[in-house]
């Protein structure tokens, strides 16, 4: 048995409890086999085992936290589609949080290229815009775009798969940010809130769409829009369009890459919600232990991520 602990840095005065903790749980839960996950946060700890390999876990066109859960021991169980990962190719245009997701992927790979194939090539917005002149197998071809607002995104990842990247590419992702969506509802009229959340989600998926309509082939990822770890308030928005993308996705049949919902749980899946008034919607937040400051990931959000990230080239590759 092996027993991984995560606590948070915020209270250093309960660091005593939690090796309390930690003694109490290995005196008394008796494990055949398995992952005991200790998560202490808000003064409260949560523990679940986690086996270590489920049989009939296998990733879905919707990929989440409990994905990242067991998507390491399926490819240890499954090297045909390690190998099928391995011969994808990926455009992705991100900002700062992408750069983030990327370190992930390299630290998979540094530490285990057999398991975790997939390389990072770093490309200008310059070369993004034109027709990509040799794809290589196992690369994602990541352009940083920086951080316009939501509709420049769109129109350049459009843009950009339209000069080439998509037909020479098997998947495309374009991440939006954090900083998206960060209208504080109580400065606003509340329906036109909601009605503005909905419309951007609308407008994502249908460029999304225009673009699975020129290119037959192509994997086209959907993801949700990042969380911070502040108050509800500045997070409801995005809650809100993440509610409707994965509505219009769920009803297509579509591949979303749920970043928000793997930054929003847990290691033990327990997740990380506050009430929002006055809707009295239990609102996702980002969980601090991911964090460096309530936006961006440190090493543990990084690698999250980028397990998101291989589960869902592992759900392409199954549904090629």
């Amino acid at each position: 048995m092996r027993v991984i602990i995560v606590s948070s840095v915020q209270d250093v005065k309960r660091r005593g409890m939690m090796y309390l903790w930690v003694v109490v749980i290995i005196g008394m839960l008796v494990l055949a086999g398995g992952f005991v996950i200790l998560s202490i946060h808000n003064g409260k700890s949560y523990a679940e085992d986690i086996s270590l390999y489920d049989e009939t876990y296998q990733p879905g066109r919707v990929v989440d936290h409990r994905d990242v859960m067991f998507i390491e021991e399926y490819l240890h169980h499954h090297p045909e589609v390690v190998q099928g990962i391995a011969e994808t190719s990926w455009f992705f245009a991100h900002g700062s949080l992408g750069v983030n997701i990327l370190d992930g992927m390299e630290a998979l790979h540094k530490e285990n290229p057999e398991l975790y194939p997939l390389v990072v090539r770093v490309i200008s917005p310059s070369v993004a815009s034109k027709k990509p002149a040799d794809v290589v197998p196992g690369t994602i071809y990541a352009v940083n775009r920086g951080n316009p607002d939501e509709s420049a995104k769109r129109e350049l990842f459009e843009t950009f798969t339209e000069k080439g990247w998509g037909r020479q590419v098997t998947a495309v992702m374009n991440k939006l940010s954090y900083t998206d969506r960060s209208d504080i509802d109580a400065k606003l009229d509340w329906d036109e809130n909601i009605r503005k959340a909905n419309d951007v989600a609308e407008y994502y998926r249908y460029t999304m769409v225009k673009i699975q309509l020129a290119n037959p082939e192509l994997k086209v990822v959907s993801t949700t829009m990042p969380l911070t770890a502040r108050e509800v308030p500045a997070n409801f928005m995005r809650y809100a369009f993440n509610q409707e993308l994965r509505r219009i996705c769920g009803e297509m049949d579509t591949f979303l890459l749920d970043i928000a919902d793997v930054e929003s749980c847990f290691p033990d899946g327990t997740p990380n919600r506050d009430v929002h008034n006055p809707s009295g919607v239990m609102a996702e937040q980002l969980v601090e232990l991911y964090s460096t400051d309530g936006g961006h990931m440190n090493s543990d959000g990084k690698r999250r991520l980028a397990k998101a990230w291989y589960a869902m080239a592992a759900s392409i590759t199954l549904n090629d």
